[in-house]
């Protein structure tokens, strides 16, 4: 795998996952905002299956691509480009 495509495949990586963090924070602000209990009354195990799936779906929505990676690429186009440099090197 060559320098470049490390180094795109990193990028998306790193997007993806500040994402999925991001939406992951969102939905436990939202999720917190419609329990009026306090810290030992709060359903802890439904936040962490919301925000959980929250996380994943963004993950799996990344797949499709990112604005934050140059032009907005999408995993498939990455991995292709990696395969393609591995097949070179061989």
């Amino acid at each position: 795998m060559t320098q470049i495509t490390k180094e795109k495949l990193k990028e998306w990586l790193v997007a993806a996952l500040i994402r999925a963090l991001k939406t992951w924070a969102q939905a436990g602000v939202a999720y917190i905002g419609t329990s009026a209990v306090g810290i030992l009354g709060f359903d802890w195990v439904g936040f962490f299956s919301i925000t959980g799936m929250a996380f994943v779906l963004s993950i799996l929505t990344s797949i499709a691509g990112l604005p934050e990676v140059s032009n907005g690429e999408t995993l498939p186009s990455i991995m292709t480009t990696v395969e393609a440099s591995h097949a070179k090197e061989e």
